[in-house]
């Protein structure tokens, strides 16, 4: 294609050549000049469209290369990684029906010996799974800030921080200081056993999958909603009502409005 461009090229050079002597000389074409210039404008047109063609092809050409090398075995980013989750499901299921541990999940244990010494890991697609029927079956977790940790956090945050005052024209500040703390958030566990009937276990993968996301689902929601309210942080989070947070009221007359609103924007 690059000899056809080059062709074109000097195609087209010449046309101008032409055009520009008799524009120079202040006249039209000659007859013979007409008959070649319209000769070399025929000529570039059929070079063109046939760079054309052969583009088209050579599109056509990486196309069907793209659509047709899965098929011979150029697996696209992400199919390996699908095949392998795919089955580690299948080998998950399979310990689940009869207790054997093949070698897939021989690589994904905590220790290769035996499962009592390390555990067998639930396939993340199982895991994700169960995380989304959480969200939806949970009320506290749709209001609530949820953020991924696997160990305690600890947040810094503002314990005491200085008032602001108004200053006249050229008035320097007043220093304040303000005093930080840290407030920890623990990790706990939360875990129970499901039981699965022989029929549900002999069952298709599918099934029994949705089942265990399902049922898994359903109990860590209803245990961690309660905790959420009435937790008393043993083992568990500490709960709404549980949770101390200190407030004073402006007079021992009773609560006003000032102090409610107060009362509300002093929660962390």
């Amino acid at each position: 294609m690059q000899k056809l461009r080059q062709e074109i090229g000097n195609l087209h050079e010449q046309m101008v050549a032409l055009s520009n002597k008799a524009k120079n000389e202040q006249r039209s074409f000659s007859a013979e000049e007409n008959t070649k210039y319209e000769a070399l404008m025929q000529d570039f047109e059929s070079k063109r469209k046939e760079l054309s063609r052969a583009e088209a092809e050579l599109e056509r050409e990486k196309y069907l290369n793209e659509v047709v090398s899965p098929v011979l075995g150029q697996n696209p980013k992400g199919e390996d990684e699908d095949l392998n989750e795919e089955n580690h499901m299948r080998s998950f299921v399979n310990y689940l029906r009869n207790g054997s541990i093949d070698n897939i999940l021989k690589r994904n244990v905590l220790n290769e010996s035996t499962a009592e010494q390390g555990g067998i890991l639930v396939p993340t697609t199982l895991q994700s799974k169960i995380r989304e029927k959480l969200n939806d079956l949970s009320v506290i977790r749709k209001i609530a800030t949820v953020q991924k940790s696997s160990s305690n956090q600890i947040i810094p945050v503002f314990d005491e921080m200085g008032e602001f005052s108004w200053l006249g024209e050229q008035e320097s500040f007043t220093e304040v200081s303000a005093k930080f703390s840290s407030l920890s958030i623990g990790a706990h566990k939360l875990g129970g056993i499901i039981k699965i009937s022989e029929e549900l276990l002999s069952d298709n993968i599918a099934n029994l999958e949705s089942f265990i996301v399902r049922k898994a689902a359903e109990k860590i929601s209803k245990t961690e909603e309660l905790s959420f309210i009435n937790g008393d942080g043993n083992k568990k989070p500490t709960g709404l009502k549980n949770a101390k947070k200190a407030f004073t009221l402006a007079s021992n007359q009773g609560i006003t409005s000032n102090d409610i609103i107060d009362a509300f924007f002093s929660l962390d």
